[in-house]
């Protein structure tokens, strides 16, 4: 009689689960400025069905950062992930785009609770991670993915989308959000006093 464990080793990787579909910006991107070196943009992360998500990019001062909260867990309960908070790293591409892979970002983020990801850098970091966002929305892919590895131990050695789901967006950009694109990446890049 075969056992429940048959065909699964203790080093076999954990199965990816399917895709999570997300439109971003269709109920419209929020550009909040406070003085002249900190600005805010934010939308909504709608699922096909059920609970929405939020996207909040922040520049203030040195500091930049990208949170992406999901309306449901990404990640299952894996021993690598069990923590309340763990750290990976993601990747964010164009969708099916091989010709446009230079748009391709990579990150460290906090994960809490498998489904909220922050992404915090500072200017000294050069260009970085939240105003090549900006400019990849802007650049106008019809949908672009987010990967993740977790740094787990379990994981460590997984290449992106081996374990982990994608989520994959299809942004909606309106030529008055280009307007709040340009406005939030001028702070974002102006020199600190």
């Amino acid at each position: 009689m075969p056992s429940l464990g048959q065909g699964r080793t203790p080093s076999s990787p954990p199965q990816r689960g399917p895709d999570q579909s997300f439109t971003l910006g269709a109920d419209r991107w929020v550009l909040e400025r406070f003085g002249r070196d900190l600005a805010v943009l934010r939308t909504g992360v709608t699922p096909a069905s059920g609970a929405a998500g939020l996207l909040v990019l922040s520049c203030e001062g040195h500091e930049r950062r990208w949170r992406l909260s999901l309306p449901h867990p990404l990640l299952d309960p894996m021993p690598a992930v069990a923590a309340p908070a763990t750290s990976g790293d993601i990747l964010l591409r164009p969708s099916g785009s091989p010709g446009r892979l230079n748009l391709a970002l990579i990150g460290r983020a906090q994960i809490v609770q498998g489904r909220v990801l922050t992404l915090a850098e500072t200017r000294s970091s050069g260009d970085g991670f939240v105003p090549a966002f900006v400019r990849l929305l802007k650049a106008g892919p019809e949908r672009f993915d987010l990967l993740m590895r977790t740094a787990g131990p379990a994981l460590r050695h997984r290449l992106f989308g081996t374990a982990v789901p994608a989520v994959v967006f299809a942004p909606v950009v309106r030529r008055t959000d280009l307007i709040a694109f340009d406005d939030f990446l001028a702070t974002c890049l102006a020199t600190a006093e």
